[in-house]
């Protein structure tokens, strides 16, 4: 990922505060890091009675968030009695538009904004986020959010998390994981089940937490808390993209048929994966296509073979793939020759399996 912009902020707010960045269409990561005080260290310092600092933040209008609660104390991405002071990291991963684009932050007492760091997906990165922190060990704290990650309309396929703790004396150092609300478990239940990386079992060694989470499309949520001071080595978040890696978005199709009650976009993020899946093999290859495959294509040869499945005579085989006529069973047979280009040579394809067709 390539950095946009970086910019040391270091800033007690007292209003609300409008943070101007302007870039090119693409998919950006954008890093967060505030603090806030407890209701007690304002009151101790004289600053506020029993008010703690929280902060909220808006991108573009759209308010960024974890939390559902009405209570706006509670709702803060950054709440200043979870913090207590200490310094937290929030990430949004989000398409934008070639322009102007505005992060706002909105006060309450004096939270403290510490950093803005805007980076950028390069083709080289393919389809996944891959983040370190610029301070990837945590301030010590008791049990507090460090981390939260807002996925703003992605779809997610692979979460992969690695992660340092260590035991420290008679204390331990522990991170929590939750994905979209719910906590990602200890192997070890005898030992902080709850903490996913538990120094007392780790012992100061690397752990990797790797899942296949296959979130659809929509806005998700990744939070990390930390116990002590952790280390955090990188985080890598897969997508599955609209355009299946080739720059082109899916159309999404309004006609729901005769009687408004078939979703003709309701293979959507399998077109997508699959194509993905195969321009990223194919445009490996020494003699790659001169242009990748079109997701929109696949999804019309659908369309048009059986309604997206909706016509009963297509059954469970939406492509109609082996019909009689269809030339795919002979190719598999070896009746038909089919060849690619490898090295700037053709080299017939020979396939192992032997096929028996009931028409």
């Amino acid at each position: 990922m390539k950095i946009v912009s970086q910019e040391k902020i270091n800033k007690q707010l007292t209003g609300d505060f409008n943070y101007y960045f302007e870039v090119e269409a693409g998919i950006f990561l954008i890093e967060i890091t505030a603090r806030a005080k407890s209701w007690w260290q304002n009151f101790k310092k004289l600053r506020a009675f029993f008010k703690d600092d929280d902060l909220d933040l808006f991108l573009d209008n759209s308010r960024v968030y974890i939390s559902t609660s009405n209570d706006r104390d509670v709702a803060a991405i950054w709440n200043g009695n979870e913090l207590n002071g200490l310094s937290k990291i929030v990430l949004i991963a989000v398409k934008l538009n070639a322009g102007k684009h505005t992060l706002s932050f909105k006060p309450d007492e004096n939270p403290v904004l510490e950093n803005i760091r805007i980076m950028q997906l390069e083709k080289s990165d393919k389809d996944k986020i891959s983040y370190t922190p610029l301070s990837n060990v945590a301030e010590i704290g008791d049990r507090r959010p460090w981390i939260s990650c807002v996925l703003f309309d992605f779809a997610v396929k692979e979460i992969s998390i690695i992660a340092k703790t260590d035991k420290i004396g008679r204390d331990d150092q522990d991170i929590k994981l939750v994905i979209d609300g719910k906590v990602e478990e200890n192997e070890n239940k005898n030992s902080h089940k709850d903490w996913y990386w538990c120094g007392k079992v780790r012992k100061g060694k690397e752990h990797e937490f790797n899942k296949q989470v296959n979130l659809k499309k929509d806005k998700h949520n990744l939070e990390l808390y930390a116990d002590n001071d952790p280390l955090l080595k990188k985080m890598e978040i897969k997508f599955v993209f609209d355009d299946g890696g080739s720059g082109k978005p899916l159309v999404r199709y309004t006609h729901k048929g005769i009687l408004n009650n078939e979703d003709y976009n309701r293979y959507d993020d399998v077109i997508s994966e699959v194509v993905s899946y195969w321009n990223g093999e194919f445009g490996k290859d020494t003699d790659p296509p001169p242009e990748p495959l079109d997701p929109n294509l696949v999804k019309a040869l659908i369309f048009q073979e059986s309604r997206m499945g909706y016509d009963t005579d297509a059954g469970a085989n939406v492509m109609q793939v082996g019909n009689t006529g269809d030339p795919s069973i002979l190719t598999l047979r070896g009746e038909l020759r089919e060849s690619w280009i490898h090295n700037s040579k053709l080299i017939p394809l020979k396939y192992d399996a032997k096929l028996k067709w009931k028409a």
